[in-house]
């Protein structure tokens, strides 16, 4: 009888283990379905949707997996997406005295980053020169914008390394009370900037 019983609690965890094949007799998984999959219904939690929701999505080998989506969001019982982040630009100010920047430390390798527009308020001095920007990388974009009466002036120029150089195909190159856009490419000359829009006074 002990024999019995034991075979049969053996029996039981081993099934409890066992993977389980629908339309396969060799699942791969804890629940292996050949096949499409429905579920009937699903109930919602008792104290309603609230929070963070997750996701179910499929690998291209058919595998589940638990995905946390930030943007997914429940307000007022509803699910809402809302992207907290990626779709905010982030703006920097910068108090400078005004003179000539030949390698301009903006910073973008470290706090700045993530700063996709500097606003440019002058402290003093009197013209300030732009001729190269550090740590550009590629598809970097920035706006640079001079909150001043004071002329901010983009030049090209020979200075090193080259990666921090400028060029310019704007007509204009000097600016005040406006702003410019910079894209850093490696595509041409091995990496420099390159000052496309120029909002002019």
């Amino acid at each position: 009888m002990k024999s019995s019983l034991r075979i049969l609690v053996a029996l039981i965890i081993t099934n409890l283990n066992a993977q389980v094949g629908v339309n396969t007799t060799t699942p791969t998984s804890m629940l292996d379905v050949n096949g499409t999959a429905r579920i009937r219904s699903l109930a919602v939690p008792s104290n309603g949707l609230a929070g963070n929701l997750k996701m179910i999505v499929a690998s291209d080998l058919g595998e589940l997996f638990e995905l946390e989506s930030p943007d997914l969001h429940v307000k007022n019982g509803q699910i809402v997406v809302e992207n907290n982040s990626s779709d905010r630009e982030k703006v920097t100010k910068i108090e400078t005295n005004f003179n000539t920047k030949n390698n301009w430390d903006l910073d973008l390798d470290g706090a700045n980053s993530d700063t996709s527009t500097f606003i440019i308020e002058r402290t003093g001095g009197g013209e300030l020169k732009i001729k190269g920007i550090q740590n550009g990388t590629e598809g970097k974009r920035i706006r640079i914008v001079n909150n001043s009466d004071k002329d901010m002036k983009f030049e090209e120029s020979n200075i090193n390394p080259p990666s921090d150089r400028i060029y310019i195909y704007t007509k204009e190159d000097k600016l005040k009370w406006s702003s410019a856009l910079l894209v850093y490419t490696t595509e041409v000359n091995g990496g420099h900037w390159l000052l496309l829009d120029y909002d002019g006074d």
